[in-house]
Order: C-alpha cells, then structure tokens, then sequence
C-alpha cells in the first residue's frame, strides 16, 4: 500500500506533550495529585493540538475549566494554563478574593494554585496585579513560564491561530504591524526554545518597493535575532531559561513573506486536505459535512494521515481496495462459515477480527461520505478548468514543453462563460491569468467583469499590494517557473505521471526555496542572514542520504538523532496545503526535518476575501 509522507522522527505534537502534560502539569500534580485546570480558549486549543483533553484524568487532571466562564467553588487546587494577558490575569487573581462586595460574599474558588504561562510575563504585569493581590499570593504555589505560544496543527505544522493572517500584513497601520511582528517573535522563539534550537535566521529581503509585505520579515527577523543595538527575542528568552541547552548542530529559520508566491492559494489542488479545505468548513481539523454530521480529521485518523497528500482519486481506490481485501480477509466481513456449523475456532476468528472490522467499517463511513461531497465540489471544475490553471501556473503542457501565453486569454473567456462553473472558481483563473501575464490590458479587463460579480474588480485592485501588476502586461513582472522552480515541477510531473496530465503539476515556489538553503546554494543577497552565522546547519550529502534509504529504514530512534539538520519556516500572511504538503514531501528526499508554520492557514476563499477587503480599506 502506497503511504503519504509519513509522520516518524520529530514531532511537534509529541514535544508539547511531553512538555506541557508530563513535564509542567505532572510536576504539579506530584504535589497535589488531583487538579483542576483553568485554561482560555487560545490555551485549550494549544493543549487540545497535543492531547486527547478527555484522556487527562489519567495524570490526575479531574476536570476542565474556562476562565472566561462562571465557575462554582471547589475544595480542590487549580492549574491555570493562560497566556499573559492583563484581563486574564486580573480573572485569576480574582478567583481568590473573599469578603464581600455589593451583590453577594466572594470566597475563594479554589484551595491553592499554580500558574502556568505560555510565554513571559511582563514585569509591570506583575507590578500592577499579582503583587497587589495578597490573598492570590498566599495561595499561589508556583508561576511558570513555559514558552509554549504555538499550535501543533500536525506534527511538522504549527499556527498562531490567527484567523485573518493575510489581513494583518495587507490593511494594518504600521503601528499595528509593529505590535503584530513582536508577539509572532515571542511566539516563535517560544518554538525554537520548545526544539532546543538557537538557529541562525534568514529572511527573504525587500526587493520591490511597491510591495511593504516584504519588509515585513527583515522587520520579524530583527525582533527574534536581534540587531547591533538590541537583543532579539530569543537570546532574552534564553537568558530567563539558566539551564537551558541548544542543539549542537544549529537550524536555520526561514522567514517568507505570502508574496513569494501569489498563485499556490489560487489553484485547484486536487489532493485530498487540499481539496477538503478547499471545499468543505473545517476548523480546528473538525470537519462539518452538514449541521448534524461532523468528523475530527487528524492525524490519529490513519486514512487521513497515510493519504491525506495524495490525489482523492487515489484514496478512493485505495479506500475500495482495503474494502475487498476486509470483506476477503475478515471472518465478520466475510460472514465466515455456514451459522449452522460454527465451531468453536470459527467463533474466536469472529470475536478476533470484530474490533478491526469495526473500526475499519466506521473510517469507510467517514471517508467515503467526505469524499461523495468532495466530487460533488469537483464536478464543475472540467478538465478544461484545471488544465488552464496548470498551463498558466507551470507554462508547460503534460508533457513538460514550454507553451506560449497566447491562447490563454481565449480560453479564460470561455470558462467565465461557462454559467456550470462557480463565480469564485472564475475569479481564481482571472487573478492566475493576471499574475502569470505580468498584467492584463484594459480591453481584456473590460471584458473579463462583465463576467464577473462585482466583487473581482476589488480582488484584481487588491492584488497590487502583492506587487502584482494589473496594468498593462509587462513580460518582466510575470510571476513564473524559472530554475529551481522549472526544475521542481518536471520532476514531480515526471513521479507523478498517472495524474500529472491535467490536474496536478504545479510545485509551490517555497518547494525549490527551501531545496536551495537545504543545499546551501540559496543567495544570501536575496536571503540574507540577520547575523553572520558562527555555524551554518550542517547536512549531510544527498547522495548519503539517497544511499541509506535504498538499505532500509534505520532501527535507530529519529528523535534520539539530535544533530538531524534542522529547518523552521515561517510563512506570513497565510499556508496553504499545498505548500504543507511540499515540505513534507522535501523532508523525506533530502533527510533532513522540516518545520513549517504560518500565524494561520489560508484557503482560496480567505484569499480572495482579504484581496477584497485590502482594496475596500
């Protein structure tokens, strides 16, 4: 059976488990061995991406509790697990006034506590609450700082939980971006500190001056490495941490702004999670189907997480396969031997293979109901559709021959006549068309909105604040496949020739990005260092690599393998899951890990909505 890019070695989720619940939680409950804990929702969902919150009461967790709610009092000690901010930090200390106010007695809700923060707590917050609170002090028993700020979204993703990521670096004032860049640089030296990492720190450098988003990650670079006259976030961090150890062979950080490639959110991705945050409503990887029937999509789902990356026409064969291989294979499935002459070694076949049989028949149900609704999605999308989108965005046909720019006005028009296909899908291949053409001219623009909701006319106005040119074509702004990134696509078209004809050929531009830092050949003008590097991440040949894996898997423990190179992207403004997928995939060729994060995902709606909105402000 043919696996998606697996999940073995390092993991994010693991080390925040380990972190949070066997390390921070387990230390308290050696003292008191039954709590309660007190989280907000930013803090459960970060809790939520590492554990099964109803499997807590194992480590003596008795029940859950939301801050921002009314809670009775309980002879109990609490864990309160917050980020530091005033109005929660004001709520817990409230929690242990007692005396009187107006409308009734305050007591007391809990017996002692500890408080556990996810990133530092600011001195003059301490200054202006806690100290002022002495019943809080009398029962506080400890207060941590754990620089966990991120979430696990899978085991080599992370988040900031933002849920208008593109908004921040299109529309805010330069005041906000500021106070933006600093709490996503806390946050990500929490990560680098929860990986042991002091990585050297690279950014993509502003190259346009029309384009103020790539300032954005010099900007975040400066706050989390530091610069000549202050120190960054991380090395003050480290200094709150005494016995903290890095790595010793260093990652690197990759900052990169949503720009580098316009085009990836647009396209048709037609692997399945492409396709299910791309058509269906998932949060938090639970995935409504309608108002009565939803799934968690994760990965503990062993069909998601083995074909998640995979084209959804592969998972429904395989899905079909394992089906008849069950029905074959399975007594339950299979019905076994005539009911009349059961034995006993036929009945414990049955009892056996039931829980499999089961469990299998409950992920068949759920998958094959996702996948029903994503064809239904796909229907209107012809191979005429997808294969514009592809011509566009690759600049070469099926069989990997450069095709000329000519005709793909011609057949833009004819899917926006098309009144089968949806508006939205409509203004994707007009936005594609413009990014690729290096602008469109204004008969061609006059004719496309005729054929469009009202709205395009902001999405197109929206684009130029990614420098994209929406003038008259200019051949020297077009945003294509060249080098690295020409070289990314034939070879994936060439390992994926049974769906590569018409609908998946193009590679994101960050694939052959990170390739070239992996190999150390990316330019340092365009991807400068924010300090010389005392030590670059060291990586081993891909020759050596390529050699190890043709012997087998290794019996050795991938996370005992501390001097593993190491990688740690960040995408601002959004990640689309075609780019996940990429580095998945990047990881397992070159042997190396790869971390990629973003302040939150970013589908083709939220896309087209933030152009809208960036050109209404």
């Amino acid at each position: 059976m043919m696996r998606s890019h697996g999940v073995r070695g390092l993991s994010l989720k693991k080390i925040l488990k380990t972190k949070l619940i066997d390390g921070v939680f387990g230390s308290c409950t050696d003292i008191d061995p039954y709590v309660i804990l007190v989280m907000s929702d930013y803090t459960a969902k970060i809790l939520g991406s590492c554990a099964d919150l109803g499997g807590l009461v194992e480590y003596g967790i008795v029940a859950l509790q939301d801050i921002n709610k009314r809670r009775e009092a309980v002879d109990l000690p609490v864990i309160y697990f917050l980020q530091p901010e005033k109005k929660l930090v004001k709520k817990m200390a409230m929690d242990f006034d007692k005396g009187s106010d107006e409308k009734r007695v305050l007591i007391a809700l809990y017996t002692r506590c500890y408080c556990i923060f996810t990133s530092r707590l600011p001195k003059d917050m301490v200054l202006q609450v806690l100290s002022k609170e002495e019943r809080f002090k009398e029962s506080v028993r400890r207060l941590t700082e754990v620089y966990i700020d991120f979430i696990a979204y899978e085991s080599r993703v992370f988040t900031f939980h933002t849920q208008n990521a593109l908004m921040d670096i299109l529309t805010a004032s330069e005041e906000t971006i500021m106070t933006v860049m600093e709490q996503y640089s806390e946050k990500l030296a929490g990560l680098c500190l929860s990986l042991n990492e002091k990585p050297n720190i690279r950014y993509r450098a502003p190259r346009n001056t029309r384009k103020s988003s790539e300032k954005y990650c010099n900007l975040l670079a400066s706050f989390l490495g530091g610069t000549s006259l202050k120190k960054g976030d991380l090395d003050m961090s480290i200094e709150r941490l005494p016995n903290w150890q890095s790595r010793s062979n260093p990652g690197t950080v990759l900052m990169l702004d949503r720009d580098i490639d316009p085009i990836a959110p647009l396209l048709h991705d037609v692997t399945y999670q492409a396709v299910v945050h791309d058509a269906l409503d998932i949060q938090d990887n639970v995935l409504k189907l309608d108002s009565k029937t939803s799934y968690v999509v994760d990965e503990n789902d062993v069909w998601w997480r083995d074909y998640r990356h995979r084209h959804i026409n592969e998972v429904l064969r395989k899905l079909t396969e394992a089906s008849n291989e069950i029905k074959e294979k399975n007594q339950v499935a299979s019905g076994g031997q005539d009911s009349d002459n059961w034995d006993s070694k036929g009945m414990l076949n049955k009892v056996r293979d039931y829980p499999s049989y089961r469990e299998f028949t409950k992920q068949y149900k759920k998958h094959t109901l996702i996948l029903k609704k994503l064809y239904a999605y796909l229907k209107p999308l012809t191979k005429e559709v997808l294969g514009l989108q592809m011509d566009m965005a690759t600049q070469m046909d099926t069989k990997g021959t450069r095709i000329k720019h000519g005709d793909y006005f011609k057949r833009l028009i004819a899917v926006c006549e098309d009144e089968t296909i949806r508006e939205e899908t409509k203004v994707r291949c007009v936005l594609i068309y413009i990014a690729t053409n290096g602008g469109i001219s204004q008969r061609e623009l006059k004719r496309v909105l005729k054929l469009l909701p009202p709205t395009a006319v902001a999405a197109v106005n929206g684009f130029q604040k990614f420098g994209i040119n929406t003038g008259e074509p200019d051949k020297t702004r077009r945003f294509h496949c060249t080098g690295v990134h020409r070289e990314s696509v034939e070879e994936h078209m060439k390992k994926n020739q049974e769906w590569a004809n018409n609908q998946w050929r193009y590679v994101p531009l960050i694939y052959g990005t990170v390739k070239s830092m992996i190999q150390d050949t990316l330019d340092e003008k365009d991807f400068p260092y924010i300090k010389p590097p005392a030590l670059k991440t060291q990586v081993k040949s891909v020759a050596r690599v390529a050699s190890r894996r043709k012997r087998g898997p290794s019996t050795r423990n991938d996370e005992a393998d501390v001097d593993k190179p190491r990688f740690i992207v960040f995408m601002l403004g959004g990640l689309c899951p075609s780019e996940m997928r990429a580095m998945y995939r990047l990881s397992v060729e070159m042997g190396v890990d790869i971390v990629i994060g973003s302040p939150g995902l970013l589908t083709a709606k939220q896309y087209v909505d933030a152009l809208v909105q960036s050109a209404q402000s």
